[in-house]
């Protein structure tokens, strides 16, 4: 385990290319997920400049930097004489989410080369080395992040992340596992959400009949009857099956959670596997959501396994 009170620090970049560090910080919540397309902060500090000279963030917990994105909102008032500015910041492969890819299809990708064909976004990229899958077919008014997301699908049976600050993967990287001590745990538990989780799906042919079909027999056993049609997509024209698993799969995020919250930060990112001594039971999985908060001087780690269900 690391230090359990890490430093936390704060670099502005201006729009006219300067940095500086910012000085007080008040407050800050960072987080990242397995499911989102980017990672995410907000915090209060103390700043004497000006909320629409900043243009970027970089947030260092000890020496780690673990956010770098765009400065997308802010609010700063005077208060008892001092410059209290709010404000709120997500990584850069958020625009993944937010441009379209030019509709058709792409054939013998890769992600670096999926990532190369479209729209260059800024500070992005991608894992290399990746296997190549015969097409990836993009939809109108859908995303760069619905691309990669059918790829990671087609290639490998999973869902895309990012790791580090704004880097695509879609296998799991290797991480050193961390051990979180008793002593230093703050809270631990489980939780379930099944709001979303989808029962059955059907998938419609060229002839606009519904012959494909898939269900959840997780989902009936806990008489939960939610179904749903989907138009033709010609991206599943020969992996239907995959295509309506991914549905399935993505309707059942977070059906089953375990979480600990502990005092400090050892370093994770997603898929690091990690244990913690909760004294009367123990927790251990690998991180699918990370989210550091730190407040007067004390940082505080919560990690969650998801065993999602499908």
């Amino acid at each position: 385990m690391t230090d359990p009170t890490p430093s936390i620090s704060i670099l502005f970049r201006l729009t006219d290319g300067t940095s500086f560090s910012c000085g007080e910080i008040v407050s800050v919540a960072f987080s990242k997920n397995r499911y989102q397309p980017c990672t995410e902060m907000s915090a209060v500090v103390l700043c004497s400049r000006r909320s629409a000279d900043i243009a970027r963030v970089h947030l260092y917990i000890g020496s780690k930097l673990v956010h770098d994105g765009v400065f997308e909102y802010a609010r700063r008032e005077y208060k008892d004489g001092r410059a209290l500015m709010h404000f709120r910041s997500r990584g850069f492969t958020v625009m993944l989410a937010q441009n379209e890819p030019v509709p058709g299809m792409n054939y013998d990708m890769d992600l670096a080369k999926l990532g190369r064909i479209n729209t260059r976004i800024p500070n992005v990229t991608y894992q290399s080395g990746t296997a190549e899958v015969n097409y990836i077919y993009v939809k109108e008014r859908s995303t760069i992040w619905d691309a990669v997301g059918a790829y990671s699908m087609k290639a490998y049976g999973t869902q895309p992340f990012i790791y580090g600050t704004n880097t695509v993967r879609v296998t799991k990287p290797s991480a050193q596992p961390v051990a979180i001590p008793a002593d230093r745990v703050v809270t631990c538990g489980d939780s379930t959400d099944r709001r979303s989780m989808l029962s059955t799906v059907y998938f419609q042919d060229m002839d606009e009949t519904y012959p494909y079909t898939m269900t959840s027999q997780a989902a009936e056993q806990l008489g939960i009857i939610r179904q749903r049609y989907y138009p033709f997509d010609r991206q599943w024209l020969v992996d239907t099956d995959k295509g309506m698993r991914l549905k399935l799969a993505t309707s059942a995020r977070r059906c089953d959670a375990d979480f600990v919250s502990y005092i400090g930060y050892s370093g994770e990112d997603l898929f690091t596997p990690f244990s913690a001594d909760c004294g009367a039971f123990a927790i251990s999985g690998e991180v699918h959501d990370l989210s550091v908060s730190a407040e007067d001087g004390r940082v505080v780690t919560t990690l969650t396994a998801y065993s999602d269900t499908f």
